[in-house]
């Protein structure tokens, strides 16, 4: 009997739609020649300029339909109140519209059926008539927003999505306000960057704005974390801390984890955020942490939740090689706050029964068949989707990422 797949796994995680063919190898999302896949193309981009969606740049961001509608909603309502007052280019206006549109036309449906459809009755001529409409093809930002740098695309979309909260718009995800920062990126070819001689150098140098936490999957923008697996000895005897979340978080409860994961606020870098949430979750001193730890990558996967909000997600990860409790002073990983029930040190078999059981939470299982193939125990000769695995754990995310 051939062994059973993990891919099904790495689908929890990763199921936003692919293009129908795989992109090039050699092609980079930073790339100028860079196109939008037919995927993103059934959500709207959101982009920093019209000029960048001109020149095929990745977006900031991908719009559903409902949210493009309260954009539009925004736009002629600040519209209005905009008629008649005069305004200073460089200044702000809390009446102006933050956002543009870009439509094109399209038949209408409906229309086109009634077109193939023969009529028997001459009269009907004038009904044959083809309807069209205008659709959004992208959303961008005004001028006046873009003029006042990052600050005033922060400030703007705080602003927004906190109204937006106070007046229950997009519950599922909103009502989760987190009072926390993530930082947005755009491409580095961005119109937005060039017009403020922005010194594109040195990681994370195409930060554009930042956006509190919960909003980020309203824009279907890219958020960033930071994933650690600690384990004991190698190979059969190898044994991974594994913890269980609390019954009372808000979002997959009960379910098995990653020894120590967070997300990375805006101030923070990725190893900062890593040695955060290593003392707040595991309890793990900073010391022991930096004498340990060792960065392996990154993982990337595009989550579409059950209430249909695009979480595209770039994950930072590290490894942490510990010795048996009680030896080298180490005392075994230790919950530090209330997001943590215990932790269990688990064997591969039992690690491998709980991913097939769907024990874990979807991204965390996905970034633990990475460490799995990393540490050579999921191999070609074990795993007969293998290749597919590997793509999946590092996809084209649709939206731009830190440089």
């Amino acid at each position: 009997m051939p062994p059973r797949s993990l891919l099904h796994i790495v689908e929890r995680a990763d199921n936003y739609p692919y293009p129908p063919s795989l992109p090039s190898i050699s092609t980079s999302s930073h790339d100028p020649s860079y196109k939008t896949s037919p995927s993103a193309r059934n959500h709207i981009p959101l982009h920093l300029s019209f000029a960048d969606y001109l020149n095929n740049l990745p977006p900031v961001g991908l719009l559903r339909d409902q949210v493009v509608q309260a954009m539009q909603e925004e736009h002629s309502s600040q519209d209005e109140n905009h008629e008649g007052t005069e305004t200073v280019a460089d200044e702000p206006s809390t009446s102006q519209s933050p956002w543009q549109f870009y439509h094109s036309t399209r038949l209408v449906p409906s229309t086109l059926r009634s077109l193939k459809t023969p009529s028997n009755n001459d009269d009907d001529d004038d009904d044959e008539q083809p309807t069209y409409e205008l659709s959004p093809q992208c959303v961008f930002f005004a001028d006046w927003v873009l003029q006042g740098g990052s600050e005033r695309l922060s400030s703007v979309m705080n602003n927004i999505v906190s109204r937006w909260r106070d007046e229950g718009k997009f519950k599922s995800t909103l009502g989760g306000w987190r009072n926390e920062q993530y930082a947005v990126y755009a491409s580095p070819q961005s119109h937005f960057f060039a017009m403020h001689d922005v010194p594109l150098s040195g990681s994370f140098a195409n930060k554009a704005f930042t956006l509190e936490r919960s909003a980020c999957a309203v824009f279907g923008m890219a958020t960033f974390g930071v994933h650690m697996t600690a384990y004991e000895s190698d190979g059969e005897s190898m044994r991974i801390w594994v913890p269980r979340r609390a019954k009372t978080k808000a979002t997959f409860p009960g379910l098995l984890d990653q020894t120590v994961a967070g997300g990375i606020p805006s101030h923070l870098t990725p190893l900062e955020s890593m040695i955060k949430e290593c003392e707040e979750e595991a309890s793990l001193s900073e010391d022991f942490v930096k004498s340990r730890l060792k960065s392996v990558g990154v993982s990337t996967y595009f989550y579409v939740a059950d209430s249909g909000w695009l979480q595209p997600e770039l994950e930072y990860l590290y490894d942490l090689k510990v010795p048996p409790v009680g030896q080298d002073g180490f005392l075994g990983m230790k919950p530090g706050d209330d997001e943590v029930d215990l932790f269990k040190l688990m064997t591969i078999p039992e690690v491998m029964t709980a991913l097939h059981a769907k024990s874990f939470k979807p991204n965390c299982a996905l970034i633990l068949i990475e460490f799995l193939i990393r540490h050579g125990i999921v191999t070609p000769e074990n795993e007969p989707q293998f290749f597919e695995i590997c793509w999946r754990l590092r996809r084209r995310l649709e939206v731009a990422v830190p440089m």
